[in-house]
């Protein structure tokens, strides 16, 4: 995520694009019903438990709790350094990595969800800041280094395994007993068993496929070079469908509920698209995005420059 900030003129370009006939110009986010919560710096990866919102504030270097009941901040947990490849719940804990100027002081920190302190500062660095950190049944998984899955131990705190996976890949998700990890630089999908730490299939995926999600019976990609979204089904490991997003560039995001893939990226800060008919329901333009989750019956939408989160109804009419 953290997007370049050149990507937010695009928007602009976007708001102000007519058809020579003179039609409207595309819907923007503003149009779009919604409730705002104030949040401030920059809010960037964002995870769901206990009722609640956990969001990576790169600028505040801290975690913020958000009570989904009230839509406010009811913890904000100061963190050792930047919040950096994503975060996310498991074993009672938020977890997230931290990333070091130069590498230094990079590590992984577990928030105890019941107490919002931080419970431990692992000296277990992520491989960048781009990556992404999920958890199976047993395991918390991170990408350490570059081509290194590691699998690591949430009652010990240490690394119990290390996998071999393609160049480049820094973004796993935990679905159908496998951990799926992207690799823009390999165009690849590597799954690994999330038993044995096996690898059980490379699929190849057009496009330096990055952030990833699950949902619906298959995994879906967010392919950066040309902005399409690709579907994997979790059963086969084959390529279903490719969906023509149009949403190219640095940063974003992609999560999945009530249905439909959602997608973000600045300048484009939400795109739906429905899971049966694997298509492009709409898109919203303007300023926001970057950062997206579901969970709580709701989508929730970062807008990183502007200090806030979305939630939207996943069920509005405006959305379908």
């Amino acid at each position: 995520m953290r997007p370049l900030f050149f990507i937010a003129l695009s928007a602009y370009a976007a708001l102000t694009a007519y058809a020579a006939n003179g039609m409207p110009s595309r819907p923007t986010i503003s149009q779009l019903p919604r409730t705002t919560v104030v949040i401030g710096g920059a809010p960037d990866w964002m995870t769901t438990a206990s009722n609640a919102l956990w969001i990576a504030n790169i600028t505040l270097k801290e975690v913020e709790r958000v009570n989904a009941a009230t839509n406010t901040v009811s913890s904000r947990i100061k963190l050792p350094g930047i919040p950096c490849s994503g975060i996310t719940y498991g074993f009672g804990s938020v977890w997230v990595p931290i990333c070091g100027p130069k590498g230094a002081g990079s590590s992984l920190v577990r928030i105890d969800a019941a107490t919002n302190r931080v419970k431990a500062t692992l000296p277990i660095p992520p491989a960048n800041s781009e990556g992404a950190i999920t958890t199976s049944p047993d395991s918390v998984w991170l990408a350490t280094a570059d081509g290194i899955l590691s699998r690591i131990d949430p009652a010990t705190g240490s690394v119990r395994q290390k996998i071999r996976v393609a160049r480049g890949s820094q973004n796993p998700v935990y679905a159908g007993r496998a951990i799926w990890i992207t690799s823009g630089v390999a165009n690849l999908l590597t799954v690994v068993d999330a038993e044995s730490g096996r690898r059980i299939a490379a699929i190849p995926i057009a496009s330096k496929p990055h952030f990833i999600t699950a949902g619906g019976g298959a995994v879906w990609t967010i392919g950066q070079a040309d902005g399409s979204i690709t579907k994997v089904d979790l059963q086969s490991k084959r390529v279903v469908a490719r969906i023509r997003a149009n949403i190219p560039g640095f940063g974003g995001d992609i999560t999945f509920g009530a249905g439909s893939a959602w997608a973000t990226l600045v300048g484009t800060p939400l795109t739906n698209v429905d899971a049966a008919t694997n298509s492009v329901v709409k898109q919203w333009y303007g300023p926001g995005g970057d950062a997206i989750c579901f969970g709580t019956g709701s989508v929730w939408l970062a807008n990183y420059n502007g200090g806030i989160v979305w939630r939207i109804n996943p069920t509005s009419p405006e959305l379908r």
